[in-house]
C-alpha cells in the first residue's frame, strides 16, 4: 500500500501574514464606515437628490453586509490558523513518543482548542486511527484534505458574490434612473407640445417645475452607479485580503495535516505528494485572484460605458427638447430664459459627459492593464507548468533515491542483525567461561575453608595439650621443691664424717636432678 509523506519544506510564513491580512479586512471596513460618517451630510444630500432614496440605502446596506461577512470569515480563518498552529506545536513536543500517546495528545488538542467542525473533520480520523498500520492510505489523506480545501473555498462564495452583485445593483439603479429621466423628459416634451403658443409665463413655470423629474432621475442613476461601483471596489479589495488569508490558512493546514498524519500513523514506504504541487497551487490561487479582479474591472468598465451611452442619449433628448421649446416659444424674454436654462442644463450634461469620457479613458487604461495582466497570467501559467514538470522530475529522482536508501537500510539492518547474533554468541561463551571459573574458585575456597577449619581445630588441641603439660610441670616443680629443701637440710645437718657418703649421695642426687631437668627440658621442647 502506498502512503503519504510531506518533505520538510520551508513554510510560507502564514503566521506572519495572518495578522496583516486580518487587519486589512477589518481596516477596509473601518475606513469605509469612517468615510461615510465624515461625509454623512454629503451622502444624505446625494441620496435625497435621487428619485428613489431607498434603493441607494439598500445598496449601502448590501455593501456593509458583504464587509461584515468578509470580516467574519477572516476572523474564522485566523482562529483556524491559531488552532492549527497550536496542534503543530503540541504534536512537535510529542515527536518520537509512541503512537497511542501521540493520538491521545491530538485528541486533547482538538478538544481543548475549540476547533471548528472543518478542522475536527480534517484531524479527527487521524485521532481515531488505532489499527496500528504502517501509514495512512494516500487516497484517504488526499480526499480528506481536498474536502477541507473545498469547504474553505466555499466560505468565500457569498462575500465574493455580494461584491460582484454590487456592480449589478449599480447598473440596475442606473437603468431605473435613466428610465425615470426619459419618462420625465417625454412628459416635459408633451407639456410643451400641448401648451403651444399659449401663456409663456405659465409654460416656463410648468417647464421649470417639471425639470426636477429628469434631474432626479439622473441623480438616481449617478448615485446608484457611484454607490454600486464604490462598494464593489471596496469589497473587492477586502476579498483580496480575505483570499490571501484563506490561502495562507489552507497552506498551513496542509503542512500541519500531513506532518501529523505521518507522525500518528507511523513510517513505511511513502510517496511525497505534498511538496510537488505547492508552488503550482499558490500560482493557481494567484491566477484566480487576478482573474477575478480582471473580471470585476471588466464588469465595472462595461457598466460605466453603458451608463455613459445612456447619459449621451439623455443629453441628446434634452437638446431636442431645448430646440423644440425654442421653436414653440416666441417671446424674446421667454426664449432668453429658456436658452439660459438649456445652456445651463447643456453645460451640466457636457460636464457629466466629459467626466464619463474621463472615466472611459480610465477604464480603457484599466482594460489595457487587464490585458497586460492576462499576458502576465499566461507567463505565470507557463512558469507554473515548468515548476510542475520540475517538481515531477524531482519527485521521480526522490523516488529513486528513496529506493536506494531503502535497499541500503535493508543491508544495514541485515549487517546489524548479523553483528548482534555474533556478539550474543561471544557474550554467551564468555559468560559460560566466567561462570565455570567462578564455580572452580568457589570450590577451591570451600576446600581452603575446610582445611583452615581443620588447622584451627588441631591448633586448639595443641594449645590444650601445652596447657596440660604446663600444669603438670608446675605440679612436678611444686612436689620436687620441698624434697630438695629437705635434702639440703639433711645435708646441712649431716656431719663431716659423713661427707664422703653425703658427697656420693649429692652427686647421685645431682645426677638425678640433671636427668630430671633434662627430662623436663625435653618434654617442654616436645610440648612446644
Amino acid at each position: 500500500m502506498s502512503h503519504v509523506n510531506v518533505r520538510n519544506r520551508p513554510s510560507i510564513a502564514p503566521g506572519v501574514r495572518r495578522p496583516w491580512a486580518l487587519l486589512a479586512c477589518v481596516g477596509i471596513t473601518v475606513a469605509y464606515v469612517l468615510g461615510n460618517v465624515a461625509l454623512y451630510d454629503s451622502i444624505v444630500q446625494l441620496i435625497n437628490s435621487s428619485s428613489n432614496p431607498r434603493f441607494a440605502i439598500f445598496i449601502l446596506l448590501v455593501t456593509v453586509v458583504g464587509q461584515v461577512l468578509a470580516i467574519y470569515q477572516a476572523i474564522r480563518f485566523g482562529r483556524e490558523s491559531g488552532v492549527i498552529a497550536a496542534i503543530r506545536g503540541g504534536m512537535a513536543g510529542k515527536r518520537g513518543a509512541p503512537l497511542d500517546i501521540q493520538r491521545s495528545a491530538l485528541g486533547q488538542l482538538l478538544s481543548q482548542s475549540g476547533a471548528d467542525a472543518d478542522v475536527v473533520d480534517l484531524f479527527g480520523p487521524l485521532r481515531a486511527d488505532r489499527e496500528g498500520r504502517g501509514g495512512e492510505d494516500r487516497a484517504s489523506v488526499l480526499a480528506r484534505f481536498r474536502v477541507y480545501q473545498q469547504a474553505s473555498a466555499r466560505r468565500l462564495v457569498l462575500p465574493g458574490h455580494i461584491a460582484n452583485t454590487l456592480i449589478g445593483l449599480g447598473l440596475f439603479g442606473t437603468f431605473l434612473g435613466l428610465i425615470v429621466t426619459l419618462k420625465e423628459v417625454a412628459s416635459l416634451i408633451s407639456i410643451i407640445a400641448v401648451t403651444g403658443e399659449g401663456d409663456s409665463a405659465a409654460t416656463m413655470t410648468r417647464f421649470f417645475t417639471q425639470m426636477s423629474g429628469p434631474l432626479a432621475g439622473m441623480g438616481e442613476a449617478f448615485v446608484a452607479s457611484l454607490l454600486g461601483l464604490g462598494g464593489s471596489m471596496v469589497n473587492g479589495l477586502q476579498m483580496l485580503a480575505l483570499r490571501r488569508l484563506q490561502s495562507g490558512a489552507v497552506a498551513e493546514a496542509e503542512e500541519t495535516y500531513h506532518a501529523v498524519a505521518e507522525a500518528v500513523t507511523g513510517g513505511g514506504s511513502r510517496v511525497d505528494v505534498g511538496g510537488s504541487g505547492t508552488d503550482e497551487r499558490l500560482a493557481r490561487l494567484q491566477i484566480e485572484a487576478i482573474t477575478g479582479l480582471r473580471q470585476d474591472l471588466s464588469k465595472q468598465t462595461e457598466a460605466i460605458l453603458l451608463a455613459s451611452s445612456k447619459m449621451r442619449l439623455a443629453s441628446e433628448a434634452m437638446q431636442t427638447m431645448s430646440a423644440l421649446a425654442e421653436k414653440r416659444l416666441g417671446s424674446d424674454e421667454t426664449r432668453a430664459q429658456v436658452e439660459k436654462v438649456a445652456a445651463s442644463v447643456a453645460q451640466r450634461l457636457e460636464t457629466v459627459a466629459r467626466k464619463f469620457d474621463d472615466l472611459q479613458v480610465a477604464q480603457n487604461m484599466l482594460a489595457a492593464a487587464a490585458q497586460t495582466s492576462a499576458g502576465s497570467l499566461a507567463d505565470i501559467n507557463l512558469q507554473a507548468k515548468f515548476i510542475a514538470d520540475h517538481n515531477s522530475q524531482a519527485v521521480r529522482e526522490l523516488a529513486g533515491l528513496r529506493g536506494t536508501l531503502v535497499d541500503a537500510a535493508a543491508q544495514a539492518r541485515d549487517h546489524v542483525t548479523q553483528m548482534h547474533a555474533e556478539l550474543r554468541m561471544g557474550l554467551q561463551r564468555d559468560l559460560a567461561s566466567v561462570v565455570a571459573a567462578m564455580a572452580e574458585s568457589s570450590r577451591e575456597l570451600r576446600d581452603q575453608t575446610v582445611l583452615i577449619g581443620q588447622v584451627g581445630a588441631h591448633a586448639h588441641e595443641t594449645n590444650l595439650t601445652l596447657q596440660t603439660l604446663d600444669g603438670g610441670m608446675r605440679d612436678l616443680a611444686g612436689r620436687i621443691q620441698p624434697q630438695l629443701v629437705e635434702m639440703v637440710a639433711r645435708l646441712d645437718a649431716s656431719a663431716q664424717a659423713e661427707s664422703l657418703a653425703t658427697k656420693y649421695e649429692l652427686s647421685d642426687v645431682n645426677r638425678k636432678l640433671d636427668a630430671l631437668a633434662d627430662d623436663l627440658t625435653r618434654r617442654s621442647s616436645q610440648g612446644r
